[in-house]
């Protein structure tokens, strides 16, 4: 009984969500998620989705599909995120979208070059982000 509780103690309880393959920079992933999650708190629909448009067209993610986000983002409700999600593709919305590209840039701490390039600042490699570069080259292997 003792060896379960010591083991339970090392095993993470919760396993890396598919979230994790849309993230672009595996090595920034904690940041990443932890920013994500702290500007869509308690947006379900239209707010939620604009950021992850902006997150998506900073090139933090690969895609904002609802499909690619659920898992990761259980309180976002299908319904209202993807009513607004394309039309917020459009330019009318910039406006909208600078005061989120300059929280995205500042809590996760990169800038973006001329040439689309993201640099982000000198940080070393958590445990969590080298589990989760990690748990991407598995699986890797199955897709």
């Amino acid at each position: 009984m003792g060896f379960i509780r010591l083991l339970d103690q090392f095993i993470p309880k919760d396993k890396p969500t598919s979230f994790l393959n849309v993230i672009q920079f595996p090595e920034k992933a904690k940041e990443i998620m932890d920013t994500l999650h702290f500007m869509t708190n308690g947006y379900v629909g239209k707010d939620a989705a604009l950021v992850m448009v902006v997150a998506q067209e900073e090139g933090l993610i690969k895609s904002c599909r609802y499909e690619d986000i659920k898992e990761e983002f259980p309180s976002i409700h299908q319904k209202a995120y993807n009513k607004d999600l394309s039309s917020l593709h459009d330019k009318t919305y910039e406006d909208l979208k600078v005061p989120i590209r300059a929280a995205l840039r500042t809590r996760i701490g990169y800038t973006k070059k001329e040439d689309g390039r993201i640099v982000f600042k000198k940080t070393s490699m958590s445990p969590r982000n080298m589990l989760f570069q990690f748990w991407r080259w598995i699986m890797s292997f199955f897709y």
